[in-house]
């Protein structure tokens, strides 16, 4: 599996009056309207090849000098890292700590990443 790189939130899980299901932000946005709290799809996931799983947040551009004064590192496409954790292999299968509890990396049928147990799709980008 080939999980090096830049993934973005494609849907995430919601309690639905028919039970759980995995949604995107425009099916959740219809459900709740402007009360919708849909910044998680905004953030994006890095799986680097030296182990590190990092959160990154965009910036707005106005605010990168602010940021940066503050001691943010801000990339060259106006992310920030806010969150870093690890992976690694064990006998040869990607994990990580996901919740207190290590578990492998997968894909599900149609190539999303299963992130945050299962919570999170992510997208490849």
């Amino acid at each position: 599996m080939e999980f090096i790189g830049k993934w973005k939130v494609l849907k995430t899980m919601y309690f639905t009056e028919d039970g759980i299901k995995h949604l995107t932000m425009d099916e959740i946005v219809a459900i709740e309207g402007e009360a919708a709290d849909i910044q998680m799809f905004s953030s994006v996931i890095e799986f680097t090849a030296d182990g590190a799983v990092k959160t990154l947040i965009p910036v707005p551009a106005e605010a990168v000098e602010e940021a940066k004064a503050a001691g943010m590192e801000i990339d060259a496409e106006g992310f920030a890292c806010v969150e870093q954790s690890e992976w690694k292999e064990e006998g040869g299968i990607p994990v990580m700590d996901q919740g207190g509890e290590v578990a492998p990396l997968e894909l599900t049928d149609d190539g999303l990443l299963k992130f945050g147990m299962g919570m999170m799709l992510l997208e490849k980008i």
